[in-house]
């Protein structure tokens, strides 16, 4: 069966979308977390410049789905560090 090439971009378009409301509401939620929690962050975690409970997190940076598309027959997403300037 062979897809519509229009139909695949339509589709890596809607992905990327979801992509990058994924993260935008999952930051948001840890913000909105953080300013309501009661007690003093522990960590901060300068990429995405917010609090964090644990060390672990210090470090957590997120990627966004930059471009996708169809290379000899192969899927290939390429990504770039989210921009939490766009919160």
């Amino acid at each position: 069966m062979k897809i519509e090439s229009s139909n695949i971009n339509l589709r890596f378009d809607s992905i990327k979308k979801m992509n990058i409301e994924y993260y935008k509401n999952r930051l948001t939620d840890h913000k909105k977390f953080v300013k309501e929690y009661k007690k003093e962050m522990k960590y901060f975690n300068n990429n995405i410049n917010c609090g964090v409970m644990t060390r672990q997190e210090k470090e957590i940076k997120f990627y966004q789905v930059d471009s996708i598309y169809i290379e000899q027959g192969e899927q290939i997403v390429n990504y770039l560090e989210y921009n939490i300037n766009d919160i």
